[in-house]
């Protein structure tokens, strides 16, 4: 998970993970190692919708709750900050292409 094809997240120029470290996204960029980039713009395809939030809810216990809470936290946040209102799941792109796709 990293970089943007267009504009960051964080800078006009950068997304908030290499942004934080570039050292290590040097290292990483630098180390010959297969790569594959899952950029903001793919992360941002994937938005929790209000219908799962009430699935989620569903749970009653506090595993759910806790889970709604961040969700909610997240999306108010991604509208205060980058006037988006969507609830992107960025990590849970990068891990779901590990796991299903190489």
């Amino acid at each position: 998970m990293g970089g943007a094809i267009g504009i960051g997240n964080w800078s006009p120029a950068a997304e908030f993970n290499i942004w934080c470290d570039p050292e290590a996204a040097q290292i990483i960029l630098h180390s010959g190692i297969k790569l594959t980039m899952v950029p903001i713009e793919v992360t941002h395809m994937v938005s929790v919708t209000p219908e799962i939030l009430k699935e989620i809810e569903g749970y009653n216990n506090n595993f759910g709750k806790n889970v709604v809470g961040f969700l909610n936290f997240f999306h108010k946040t991604y509208i205060e900050v980058f006037d988006l209102d969507l609830t992107p799941l960025h990590d849970p792109c990068a891990v779901n292409y590990f796991f299903f796709i190489i």
